[in-house]
């Protein structure tokens, strides 16, 4: 079938083959679903029913052109979203949709929030975000084998929907050891080329990194998870202790 789709007599039937989709697509199409989900996650927790038409108001004419797509993302195919855009400038529309959907959710949030109670807002979402990440591990990895060794996890972090259509390039790795493993997060929301973040950057942060924390968790419970934000990049060190001990 694959050879049948990408034959060269093909290509001259289809001269729009540039537009086709492939394997590549669809999983970063995928990762943008589930990263959509944890806005909503935050929205279900709290109660709220946010309508993409109040998004649009105050945000750029792009994304009010592309909100929409939000309203039936998770049950939507690909290839009903095609439009004259070819594959990767629709997914790059998609992801410039879900960043900002989740930055302005964040700021809304914020804005109706009083100062006292910014605190529980903070430590609401930050629990939301962890059970939303641990959900989507088990998920994806139900019979994960080698939790004992952090390097196999660190390889299951760089298919996460926070690191759509970035992958292995969204991490530095400074250590990686069986027991012990520090990165510096390239792709964090301080490194995104969003204007608006730069309001809800550090809180985002944040949540992403206790998203990441909850995915890790449903790997290997007993991961003691550090997380600095920008010196100069974000950095996270994990480890497990008792066998950290034990090299000693």
């Amino acid at each position: 079938m694959a050879d049948s789709v990408n034959s060269p007599e093909n290509s001259r039937e289809h001269p729009w083959h540039a537009r086709r989709l492939s394997v590549k697509h669809y999983e970063s199409f995928q990762g943008l679903v589930a990263f959509h989900e944890l806005t909503q996650a935050w929205l279900a927790d709290l109660k709220i029913d946010q309508k993409s038409n109040l998004i649009s108001r105050g945000v750029s004419s792009q994304f009010s052109a592309d909100v929409w797509m939000l309203a039936s993302l998770a049950k939507a195919k690909l290839e009903d979203l095609l439009d004259d855009s070819t594959p990767d400038e629709l997914l790059s529309r998609i992801e410039h949709t879900v960043w900002g959907n989740q930055v302005w959710t964040l700021m809304n949030l914020q804005a109706q929030t009083s100062g006292v109670e910014k605190s529980a807002l903070q430590s609401r979402l930050e629990q939301t975000s962890f059970k939303v990440g641990r959900e989507y591990g088990a998920k994806r990895w139900p019979k994960f084998e080698g939790s004992g060794d952090l390097r196999r996890i660190l390889l299951a972090m760089i298919e996460i929907p926070l690191f759509s259509g970035v992958g292995s390039e969204a991490l530095l790795i400074c250590r990686s050891v069986p027991h012990a493993v520090k990165v510096e997060l390239r792709v964090c929301p301080h490194q995104r080329p969003f204007s608006a973040l730069k309001d809800v950057q550090d809180l985002l942060c944040q949540l992403h990194n206790h998203w990441m924390r909850g995915y890790a968790y449903s790997l290997n419970s007993k991961i003691v998870w550090e997380y600095q934000p920008q010196r100069p990049r974000c950095t996270q060190n994990w480890r497990l202790p008792e066998i950290a001990d034990r090299a000693h």
